[in-house]
């Protein structure tokens, strides 16, 4: 016999019972509702699933899904069922999934960098903007530039009297 049927035949054969009785179904239930309710302030794994996003855009860049395909498809895998489970608020498993595909796709990326792939071969490289105005860079420019002459307007209107 467990603790809590002993208790309720106690409660039971004890004169007055109804009133403990209620007051110890109560209790009960107030105790259940409250364990419940850790579940509801189980907070969300955003900073797993912007990592996760992260990890697989980082993989991709280095064409780990052509190099290491299993393990991307598994990091794929993975973060989809994250996403599932995010979606039907079951944050626990959702960070657990979502831990597994930022692994795996950092293992498929590593694999993709030691069989030769590199971010830089595969991204443009991109040229600095010509500075404004045509100068040649020298330094900034203080007698010219709309950002300058609207500075100079602010500062030259007189402050308006309280």
């Amino acid at each position: 016999m467990s603790i809590i049927q002993t208790r309720i035949t106690t409660v039971i054969q004890e004169k007055g019972s109804p009133r403990r009785l209620l007051l110890f179904f109560g209790l009960m239930l107030t105790v259940m509702t409250l364990s419940n309710c850790a579940s509801i302030t189980t907070t969300r794994p955003v900073q797993e699933m912007a990592d996760t996003v992260a990890a697989l855009k980082a993989a991709r860049e280095v064409g780990a899904d052509s190099v290491a395909p299993e393990l991307y498809r598994q990091a794929i895998e993975s973060y989809t069922k994250a996403r599932n489970d995010y979606r039907f608020k079951n944050f626990a498993s959702a960070k657990r999934s979502a831990l597994r595909a930022k692994k795996l796709a950092e293992e498929a990326e590593y694999q993709a960098i030691l069989k030769g792939q590199n971010r830089s071969s595969l991204i443009p490289v991109e040229e600095p903007p010509p500075p404004p105005n045509g100068d040649s860079g020298s330094g900034p420019s203080t007698s010219s530039g709309p950002e300058f002459r609207q500075l100079t307007l602010n500062l030259s209107r007189p402050c308006p009297k309280v």
